[in-house]
């Protein structure tokens, strides 16, 4: 769909990147090698008539075994921004929406392994202009997340 024309789209495209380097690694000589810290940062943009989401960046660290004895444990805090285009804001604006532009997210979590097999994951979120809507400047989100592994 083409936000700019209201006309559907033939094509549409989007560019994503991605990379992590860990900064800091503990004792080598341990059980498990990824136990360190890592950082991260993450992008992704498209065409801002065709895209709801212009451009989204995400950066952050990660800490693998940072409670000593849980040594796959990991503790994350990250913050991302995502920037919807205008030719989206100004479609959503004509439909009678807020018309914002952007939401940005801090995030901390901490991935507790409770066996090899499964993973608990509380986490908490600040959103910061929410779902882009205006009249809700931020928004506090509790959750948990839970992997198991087969």
């Amino acid at each position: 769909f083409n936000y700019a024309t209201g006309e559907t789209a033939d094509v549409n495209w989007g560019l994503y990147a991605a990379a992590t380097q860990m900064v800091y690694r503990e004792d080598r000589h341990r059980a498990h090698e990824e136990e360190g810290l890592s950082v991260f940062l993450s992008s992704f943009g498209a065409p801002p008539a065709t895209s709801a989401i212009q451009y989204y960046l995400s950066a952050g660290a990660v800490y693998v075994g940072a409670i000593p004895g849980r040594d796959r444990d990991q503790l994350r805090l990250a913050m991302d921004r995502v920037n919807y285009s205008p030719d989206y804001a100004d479609a959503e604006d004509e439909l009678g929406g807020d018309g914002a532009e952007q939401q940005a997210t801090v995030e901390l979590t901490y991935s507790y392994s409770v066996t090899p097999w499964l993973v608990i994951q509380p986490d908490v979120q600040v959103l910061i202009n929410p779902a882009t809507n205006d009249s809700v400047p931020h928004a506090l989100v509790l959750g948990i997340r839970t992997a198991v592994t087969f």
